[in-house]
């Protein structure tokens, strides 16, 4: 019995996602984007679409960690920039086609469903309006299957899905020479959420994360995949403050690699928002072109045991 079947009997999740292994935004200007991704994140451009018009980078872990789309298209859904998804990643297509029918069986809405050529993927939006995609590698050669193919409509269970595991799970991460930031991968994402409960539901019971630290009832929430990586952190809108992405986070190996990339980012021109030294974790903050953020963190021992003690403001710069 697989992971998801086993947590689906349960009553609890309709899919089982392994991490968080994506956040695709849109931006103003693509190549200025992928200039920024490349040269100060520390990520290496591997594929790119023109319509939309798209660029894909990754260091290694994935076929893209940052999927980047410019505004402007024919299928673009915002005219501002900001998220366009998350991506979640599952074991295998078996559980995919599994936790569609499961799904779709509860209630649940897919806006699309789609083959990708090196995935297959449902996409559904949480209670706040942000974009997910719930998706299964269906290859492992996807540096050659990108990009080749256009996208087609998938119809889920159409032919008989695979329960081979297509994702590396020993990847060869690399390291951008000249990168500011040299991170092991996109671990996280920081949501303000308007309907705190509703996102609560969605992605524990939608997308399949567990909750490591509070609850559905808590000021915030930390939600980890199956591999172990947080993957969502939720946060309550109060005081005015604006709902929607607050950040992406990128683990680093070690202080030293932080270290450096604190060192060299004065010389990008790139906007750095805060450097967080807090006991449980040590972070840096930039700016994308379009102002969204970026977190650079090492942990300290024991944060996850520790995190729960934290205010939810203090809490909001170290999850």
């Amino acid at each position: 019995m697989t992971a998801t079947t086993e947590t689906r009997a349960t009553g609890d999740r309709h899919f089982r996602a392994r991490r968080l292994a994506h956040a695709n935004l849109y931006v103003r200007d693509l190549a200025r984007s992928i200039d920024f991704y490349h040269r100060v994140v520390g990520l290496e451009r591997t594929y790119s679409l023109p319509i939309p018009k798209a660029g894909f980078l990754s260091n290694g872990a994935s076929h893209h960690d940052i999927g980047l789309v410019e505004l402007g298209g024919p299928t673009a859904r915002k005219t501002e920039p900001g998220l366009n998804h998350f991506g979640f990643e599952l074991e295998n297509e078996t559980d995919l086609v599994a936790g569609y029918r499961a799904a779709v069986g509860a209630g649940v809405n897919f806006y699309r469903t789609v083959n990708h050529h090196i995935t297959h993927s449902l996409y559904v939006f949480d209670p706040d309006g942000n974009s997910n995609e719930i998706y299964a590698d269906v290859t492992t050669d996807w540096r050659t299957a990108r990009g080749t193919t256009p996208t087609q409509k998938w119809t889920p269970g159409e032919t008989p899905p695979s329960p081979e595991r297509k994702y590396d799970p020993d990847p060869v991460y690399v390291r951008v020479a000249g990168a500011m930031f040299q991170p092991l991968r996109i671990t996280h994402a920081t949501v303000v959420g308007n309907d705190f409960e509703g996102l609560f539901d969605h992605y524990t019971r939608v997308v399949g994360l567990t909750p490591i630290v509070g609850g559905r009832g808590a000021p915030f929430a930390a939600l980890a995949g199956a591999c172990g990586f947080g993957a969502i952190n939720l946060f309550r809108a109060v005081d005015g403050q604006a709902a929607g992405l607050h950040h992406i986070g990128f683990e680093m190996a070690n202080d030293a690699d932080l270290d450096a990339g604190r060192r060299s980012l004065p010389r990008t021109g790139a906007a750095k928002e805060r450097d967080v030294d807090h006991p449980l974790r040590r972070t840096t903050f930039v700016r994308d072109p379009d102002g969204m953020m970026i977190a650079f963190y090492v942990n300290r021992p024991n944060w996850r045991e520790r995190l729960g003690s934290l205010d939810a403001a203090t809490a909001l710069w170290v999850a």
